[in-house]
């Protein structure tokens, strides 16, 4: 659905035959600052990956992820720890670059929704190679872990933004496409248009 804008002098204002029309400006601002408040999480997340015990026990913490797990699933985790042994402290500094990247993201919004679909994808890696799939094949698992739930928290903000309600407002993302449209390809989940600041 494309929204259109009408034009009233000065300032553009959304279409009001919309069926979001009605959506209140809070609902929005909540989803901005849902997106900030996540970005802090994942910026103290990856402050914690750039300390030195990480970077040394990353070989071990992708083994632990193998621990325990059915056989069924021992290729998979084989796999991993042959590479991550290739060398574990480049693949350490890749995570906590990858992880910060992320962190930035989120804060400045800028490239939303490459942040987003790169989130998801990064927050599935993390669950099942480090978490076990969360140890949820395990004998007497309790839950699911919580990479897979930061991976449901993208997901939620990338189908949030893709409502036609002007929001990106506070990012950086909003600053980039009033000078070049096309960044929103970049940064509007969906790919939409956004017809104007809410």
């Amino acid at each position: 659905m494309s929204t259109r804008t009408i034009s009233t002098g000065r300032r553009a204002r959304p279409d009001t035959t919309s069926p979001f029309a009605g959506l209140h400006v809070g609902v929005i601002r909540r989803v901005e600052v849902l997106r900030l408040v996540f970005g802090l999480v994942w910026a103290i997340d990856a402050y914690l990956k750039w300390q030195p015990a990480f970077i040394d026990d990353y070989a071990k913490d992708v083994a632990e992820g193998a621990s325990g797990q059915p056989g069924w699933l021992r290729p998979w985790f084989v796999f991993w720890r042959h590479l991550v042994k290739l060398d574990p402290h480049l693949l350490a500094y890749v995570t906590a670059g990858v992880e910060t990247l992320i962190a930035v993201g989120l804060i400045l919004g800028f490239a939303r929704r490459a942040v987003y679909v790169g989130g998801i994808l990064w927050s599935i890696a993390i669950w099942t190679i480090p978490e076990g799939f969360g140890g949820s094949f395990l004998s007497g698992a309790t839950d699911l872990g919580t990479a897979i739930m930061y991976a449901l928290v993208f997901g939620v903000l990338y189908s949030l933004e893709t409502l036609p309600t002007g929001t990106g407002a506070w990012s950086l993302d909003h600053v980039i496409e009033r000078r070049v449209p096309s960044w929103r390809f970049v940064a509007e989940p969906g790919g939409r248009q956004v017809s104007g600041a809410a």
